[in-house]
């Protein structure tokens, strides 16, 4: 069946002649009266507005492979809008934003989709000469059902924050050929997400940074060839139940069950280092 192209769009004020039959909802029109006009025009209203209600929902879906060129800061905010205009993604379909221009100026949020059996994926048009630069966080991902693929791109931060953001993303999230360059935020942050993989991750730091990835609240990361130059002073913060399996020197990571009051783990080649409410 084709989908239709009228809609009921009954009274679409909401005002005009509607009158709620509230004494006649428990048994309805008796035999042979007369419905007032103001009480029919309150049915069908109704049902328009629910008709309404389900198509924005169902226009929030995207439901075949959709791929954003970003080159440009106008196409970085025309992305945006596209991007906060679904949430949700279908079974088997792909969001792409694919990076088409260096120093591109912008950022990007993706915040609260659906069905983990759809994808975001982000990539460079080639290796890492293409890629988004500013003060924010440059990919923020927050409450994130679907898979999540970041490959072969190049980001620059400038700002004091983390440069790659994912907070509660419990799909599968797998980071390949990423470059970060860092001034004085942090390189990742990972916060409640169970399902990270990172391969082969550089990140640089032209200021003066804390730590390269920070994982927190029960994330599980595994990592592999961690590239960590500049001024960096901690490859890892793992803190609240996380664990890290860091391939790079061949040691599993894995945090303290005791938090004592803010208690932060610290590993750099191969030492391990406790602070206590340290910040």
């Amino acid at each position: 069946m084709a989908q239709p192209t009228q809609v009921l769009d009954w009274i679409p004020d909401n005002t005009s002649n509607i009158n709620d039959p509230v004494s006649l909802k428990a048994y309805g029109y008796t035999l042979d009266a007369w419905p007032l006009s103001s009480n029919h025009n309150w049915i069908f209203n109704v049902v328009s507005q629910w008709l309404d209600y389900y198509k924005a929902i169902d226009d929030k879906v995207l439901r075949s492979d959709l791929t954003l060129i970003v080159g440009t800061t106008f196409q970085v905010l025309t992305a945006q809008t596209v991007i906060d205009g679904i949430d949700e993604i279908a079974n088997g379909v792909t969001l792409t934003i694919e990076i088409t221009a260096a120093a591109v100026s912008g950022s990007l949020n993706f915040y609260n989709f659906k069905n983990p059996l759809g994808t975001i994926k982000i990539q460079s048009d080639t290796a890492v000469t293409d890629y988004l630069t500013s003060s924010n966080t440059i990919y923020d991902f927050q409450n994130v059902e679907c898979a999540v693929t970041i490959d072969q791109t190049w980001i620059v931060c400038t700002g004091n924050v983390a440069a790659l953001s994912l907070v509660n993303c419990t799909g599968i999230v797998s980071v390949s050929s990423f470059n970060v360059d860092i001034n004085t935020g942090d390189g990742l942050s990972i916060i409640g997400c169970s399902n990270v993989f990172l391969s082969s991750p550089d990140i640089n730091s032209s200021g003066s940074s804390n730590y390269a990835i920070c994982v927190a609240d029960n994330s599980l990361v595994m990592c592999d060839n961690l590239g960590v130059s500049g001024t960096i002073f901690y490859d890892w913060c793992i803190i609240r139940n996380s664990t890290v399996t860091d391939n790079n020197p061949g040691t599993t990571i894995a945090s303290s069950t005791i938090d004592d009051g803010g208690a932060y783990r610290y590993y750099t080649g191969g030492v391990w280092t406790q602070i206590y409410n340290s910040f």
